[in-house]
Parts: structure tokens; C-alpha cells; sequence
């Protein structure tokens, strides 16, 4: 509760200093509590938008450095502090790493083994135990699978997640893996996909991520991410859809699906929103949203794909999910506006970005809201 009130704290600091209100994450205070939606942030692949603008603002000492030159440090996983650390270096911030007897010491390098590497309360196949799917092969660890509760568990490493989206396995690059535990990998991926079970993803750090074979530095125990496989260049692409609690998949429950910090950008809507959006900073083609929009028009779709009018999938809510897209991209101009945005199932959003057909389907999708308008 101390933790919470002082973030809240600091961010009134940055709206009073730098007229910047980081919305999202007070949102993110509200629902999870500082530590948890500290964690969020300081374990997401890629900096934030709210990072970007402390930075332009020349503020970062209101950013992760919050934790990093803290007490409160000594409470999170030292893997996630060396990496805000290594951040925090990299775009020149002197960080001064507190230190309960010596709370201003020098910086010293982010890669400093000064601190005790966090060990996890229990072995990885233990966890994937008291997940209900037990490793295929307790040799390899990489994943886990219980056709009786039609799950499977997965190890997702931190450093490989990339906006939401995670590459398991490369047609091109390995079509005959030939490692320990890849065939009982793919074998898992295929009777996710075939019977429509669950997936549950594990974030792990590697202790080395250069090494050939990789060893698992410590691993989420509190949250597992929700994964969806999809068949698509380069093989086989898992997308997170969000995090449950791993209390909730022991007790077989349906709680609240949790946010991921690492969502495609449509999905990431900060509420600002003109003709022509600005960019976050003047490198990035990451560009400020209006959340009103996106609400507006998830709730136009009513559940359905504008497209081919298939419903979402079902949340734990109940509620249907959808994706707002950009049909001009705001890197080609498009204004964020409900005129220019589309509800689509996941499948049509990801084909939009990613399929052979893009161009076809941005004019199928004018033509739609057209007739909807109509």
C-alpha cells in the first residue's frame, strides 16, 4: 500500500511538472496494486510510451529508475531490475542504485552480480504440475500438456516475446529440430491447435540468452499468459491475449483475463486523438490514440467481426473479443477517427497486417463501414 501511494504520488509529480498524466498506468495502480503493475512494466520487452515521453521531457527519474534508485528495489526480481538498469544506461540516465546503508552510491554497471539472483518457491515442472499439464519430457522442460483438462503449458522466454507475439517454431530455419524435447514441442503445439485446448504461457528469463541451450534463470509463478497459436510465416506464432491468475488456473476458474502491457499498437490506446496523430517521438511509428474511439467503436461491432461477422472469441467476462484496427495507418496519414477505424476478429486483424491480401482487404473494410454508415 506504501509502494501504490508513492507511485500515485509520483505521477501527480509528473502532471504537475510536465503536464503529462500517465493514465494507463494509473489505471494499471488501480487494478493490480504498485508492485504487481511495476512488474508489468519493468518485465515488458519494450519501453513504453509513457518511458518515451519522461524521457523527452528529460523526467526518467520518475520512470522504472523509480524502482532501480529505491527502497522498494530490494523487493523485485533482480533480473527485471538489471534490465530496467541496462535500459535506464542505455538512453544515458546516470541511475544512482540505492542502497540501504549508502542510499546515493555511485551507478555501478547494470550486469553487476552484486545481487542475489530471486530463486523461484519451486522447480519449473513442479509449477507446470500445480498447473495440471506436467512436462511431455521432465529432460527438456518446455512444455507441459494434460489431455483430461485439454491444456498445455508452455516456457515463453522474456527476451523473445516481441509485441505480443511469439515465434515457437521456424518451418524454414528448423524444419527437423533436432533438440531434446522439440518433437514433444511441436507435438503439444499441433493437439493445442487441433482440439482447442487451453495454452498457458510461462515468462522465464535464461540465465544466458546467447547460450545454445538455454537455462531458465527464474520463471512467473503468479501469472501465466494466455495463449492463442495461429499457423503463419515463419510456422507456428503464438499471440498473447492476456494474463490469468495462476490461482485461477489451479482452481479451474474463470477470473478476470488481466492485460498484458505488450499488445499490438492498435490496441494500445492513449486517450489523445486528431485528423493526423502525433508520434510518440520523432524516431517511432508508435502514435497517440483516442481511446474513446476504440471503446466507440468496439461497442458499434457489438461483439461481431465488422468484417465477416463472426463473434469473438469469449473472455472470462462473457464479453466477446475484438480488435480495433486502422484501416489508412496512421504512419500512411490515416486520421484516428471512427471513420477510419474497424472492430475485426483476430484473425482478420492479423491478416490485415501481416497476409498476402492486405491492400484487397483495405478497401473491403472502407466498403464495410461504408454500408454500416449507410
Amino acid at each position: 500500500a506504501r509502494f501504490t501511494n508513492f507511485l500515485r504520488e509520483k505521477a501527480a509529480e509528473a502532471n504537475q511538472a510536465i503536464n503529462y498524466r500517465p493514465n494507463y498506468f494509473l489505471e494499471m495502480l488501480s487494478a493490480d496494486g504498485g508492485f504487481h503493475a511495476a512488474s508489468k512494466l519493468l518485465a515488458a520487452p519494450k519501453v513504453s510510451e509513457g518511458f518515451t515521453r519522461l524521457w523527452e521531457a528529460g523526467r526518467l527519474d520518475l520512470s522504472v529508475a523509480l524502482v532501480v534508485e529505491s527502497e522498494w528495489r530490494i523487493h523485485f526480481d533482480p533480473v527485471l531490475v538489471n534490465r530496467a538498469e541496462a535500459v535506464l544506461t542505455k538512453v544515458g540516465y546516470a541511475f544512482k542504485r540505492y542502497h540501504p546503508s549508502q542510499p546515493n552510491v555511485t551507478p555501478t554497471s547494470p550486469t553487476s552480480n552484486s545481487v542475489p539472483r530471486k530463486k523461484n518457491s519451486l522447480s519449473f515442472s513442479k509449477h507446470c504440475e500445480r498447473l495440471g499439464a506436467p512436462l511431455k519430457n521432465v529432460a527438456d522442460r518446455w512444455c507441459g500438456l494434460s489431455e483430461a483438462k485439454r491444456r498445455a503449458v508452455f516456457t515463453i522466454w522474456s527476451d523473445k516475446l516481441s509485441a505480443g507475439r511469439y515465434v515457437f517454431w521456424n518451418d524454414s530455419e528448423s524444419p527437423d529440430d533436432p533438440r531434446i524435447g522439440a518433437r514433444e514441442l511441436h507435438e503439444t503445439m499441433q493437439a493445442v491447435m487441433a482440439n482447442g485446448y487451453d495454452a498457458y504461457g510461462v515468462l522465464c528469463d535464461a540465465v544466458n540468452p546467447a547460450a545454445d541451450t538455454r537455462k531458465r534463470g527464474h520463471f512467473q509463478e503468479d501469472t501465466v499468459l494466455i495463449l492463442r497459436f495461429v499457423k503463419e510465416p515463419p510456422g507456428l506464432v503464438a499471440y498473447v491475449q492476456g494474463e490469468a491468475s495462476v490461482s485461477d488456473v489451479i482452481a479451474d476458474s474463470r477470473g478476470a483475463l488481466m492485460p498484458f502491457p505488450s499488445a499490438m499498437d492498435d490496441l494500445d490506446a492513449p486517450p489523445i486523438g486528431v485528423d493526423h496523430p502525433d508520434r510518440v517521438t520523432k524516431t517511432q511509428t508508435s502514435y497517440r490514440r483516442d481511446e474513446a474511439v476504440r471503446k466507440h467503436v468496439l461497442s458499434r461491432a457489438a461483439g461481431h467481426c465488422e468484417y465477416c461477422d463472426a463473434p469473438g472469441f469469449e473472455l472470462p467476462d462473457g464479453r466477446r473479443y475484438l480488435e480495433a484496427h486502422h484501416i489508412i495507418a496512421m504512419s500512411n496519414d490515416g486520421p484516428d477517427r471512427v471513420d477510419n477505424v474497424i472492430a475485426l476478429c483476430a484473425h482478420h486483424h492479423r491478416e490485415a497486417h501481416y497476409g498476402r491480401d492486405a491492400e484487397k482487404l483495405e478497401a473491403s473494410f472502407t466498403a464495410k463501414l461504408l454500408q454500416l454508415k449507410s
